[in-house]
């Protein structure tokens, strides 16, 4: 996801603190199994 611009939250950190939809499978499945983009 990294390299698809549907999958940025925005540029500054400003523009992230809105509702963001988990279009994007990879998403889901690390929410719904409590893992990070960090892990």
């Amino acid at each position: 996801l990294v390299d698809q611009e549907a999958a940025r939250m925005g540029d500054r950190i400003e523009e992230t603190l809105r509702p963001f939809p988990l279009d994007h499978s990879a998403c889901y499945t690390c929410r719904v199994t409590g893992m990070t983009c960090k892990s």
